[in-house]
C-alpha cells in the first residue's frame, strides 16, 4: 500500500495484489471508507481477492464518482458470487442495490 503526491483528489494510491500495483486516485475512493482504508491503512498485500475483481470493483467505483447522476451498471463478471463477496467486503452493497434497481447513486442521502 502507498501513496504518492497532491491532495485534493490528485493523490495516487496502490495496493499490491497478486504482485502488481492497482493504482487509483483517493478522490475514486473517498466516499468509500472501507476501499479507502484498504489503499491507505493496510500495508500488507491483497491476498483474498483477485486482481481482476479488485480493477472490476475500482473502475465502478470511479464511474460512480465521475457520474453520479448516471445509473452505473455492475461490472460484468464470471463469478457473480466473487463480485458480491468483494463488493460487500469493501462495504458497496447499496450501491450494489441501486445499480440493480436502476437508480443513480446521486440518490443516496445522509440523514
Amino acid at each position: 500500500s502507498s501513496s504518492f503526491g497532491g491532495t485534493g483528489g490528485t493523490e495516487v494510491l496502490s495496493v499490491c495484489v497478486d504482485g502488481e500495483a492497482v493504482a487509483t486516485t483517493d478522490a475514486t475512493l473517498a466516499d468509500f471508507q472501507t476501499l479507502y482504508d484498504r489503499f491507505t491503512k493496510y500495508t500488507g498485500p491483497v491476498v483474498d481477492v483477485s486482481m481482476t475483481l479488485l480493477h472490476k470493483i475500482v473502475d465502478y467505483v470511479r464511474r460512480i464518482r465521475l457520474a453520479p447522476d448516471a445509473v452505473t451498471p455492475l461490472p460484468t463478471c464470471g463469478s457473480p458470487g466473487d463480485l458480491l463477496y468483494v463488493c460487500e467486503m469493501y462495504g458497496l452493497m447499496e450501491q450494489v442495490y441501486l445499480s440493480m434497481i436502476g437508480k443513480p447513486h446521486s440518490h443516496i442521502k445522509c440523514l
